[in-house]
């Protein structure tokens, strides 16, 4: 895996070392990671819901820039602190979708932007200008950052989830790049508390076809849940790609996850963490456990003037210029 390159912004993360004093009270703590905008039937939500029947509390921090400069995870600082709280023992799972638009096979369409990547340069193409280096160096480090939270994790006994767009018949076809395809992603994969999910969000209420894998890390259930919110269209679902009449990228309106998807995973993950759970603790009962109370503004409140004032087509507008 290529080193970790790192933003050099040091003051915008002056607060995010926190003092990590003792939380009393049986918290599950989830970090969303690349979570995006609020918004009703959201994975924060769900997860919030799925737990509402459990005797734990849950509490789910919002790792986004849109939300907070110290939710920057392209900050080596912002980095190395949540891998330290899952290596003590304080975060119990977490779930994230890295950035896929250097890796979109829609690229190859030849509608849209160009490929930033092959399968014969997964990385990222040598030869690409200044600025599409650029995207590529930010779309790698986010990737691996994830994969560095997800190995964390596999170390200390916690649950994860990985999306990422599936490899298929197009991907074969155009020779297009795949996270599925890395040495580093496969070597995850191949541990026996790992799986591969595999979906389409379209099944599971999304707008488009958006063929989907899920790397699973100890949740078992991920396919019954997945198989129960699933209800297949008599209509045939598109896949996206080029841009629509108002030279919008078309993908961009497929960036955010379908409510039955959220609730799927959200409640996948329940059954793993309670599971996991000893009677009357946490199951990283030999550590203390996070201080919630420092990270009230990346839990990430539903934000009703968003929602009433800018609704659905405010993330194609945030997302816009790097849509695919």
């Amino acid at each position: 895996m290529p080193a970790l390159p790192h933003s050099a912004a040091p003051e915008e993360t002056a607060g995010c070392l926190a003092d990590m004093t003792p939380f009393f009270g049986a918290t599950v703590v989830i970090i969303h990671m690349f979570s995006g905008r609020r918004r009703s039937g959201d994975l924060q939500q769900a997860v919030e819901d799925a737990f509402k029947a459990s005797e734990y509390n849950v509490f789910v921090i919002s790792l986004d820039i849109v939300h907070s400069a110290r939710a920057d995870m392209s900050n080596k600082r912002n980095q190395q602190f949540w891998r330290e709280q899952i290596q003590n023992g304080r975060i119990q799972a977490a779930i994230g979708g890295p950035p896929c638009e250097t890796w979109s096979v829609a690229r190859h369409f030849g509608t849209g932007p160009v490929p930033l990547r092959d399968q014969q340069q997964l990385w990222g193409h040598s030869t690409s200008p200044l600025a599409a280096t650029q995207q590529i160096e930010i779309g790698n480090l986010l990737l691996q950052t994830f994969l560095l939270v997800i190995a964390e994790l596999l170390i200390v006994g916690g649950c994860g989830i990985l999306e990422h767009p599936a490899f298929y018949d197009d991907h074969a076809r155009l020779n297009a790049a795949s996270i599925w395809l890395l040495p580093e992603v496969r070597t995850i994969v191949d541990f026996p508390d790992c799986e591969e999910v595999n979906l389409n969000q379209g099944d599971l209420g999304g707008i488009s076809l958006k063929p989907t894998t899920l790397l699973s890390l100890r949740v078992p259930s991920l396919p019954t849940r997945i198989q129960q919110f699933t209800h297949y269209r008599r209509h045939e679902l598109t896949k996206l790609g080029g841009k629509d009449h108002q030279g919008r990228f078309t993908t961009a309106a497929a960036k955010e996850y379908p409510a039955p998807f959220c609730k799927a995973m959200a409640l996948a993950l329940r059954d793993s963490i309670e599971s996991r759970i000893v009677p009357g603790k946490l199951y990283f009962s030999d550590f203390d456990p996070l201080d919630v109370s420092g990270f009230t503004d990346l839990r990430a409140p539903l934000d009703p003037y968003l929602l009433t004032h800018v609704g659905n087509d405010f993330a194609p507008r945030l997302h816009q210029s790097v849509a695919l």
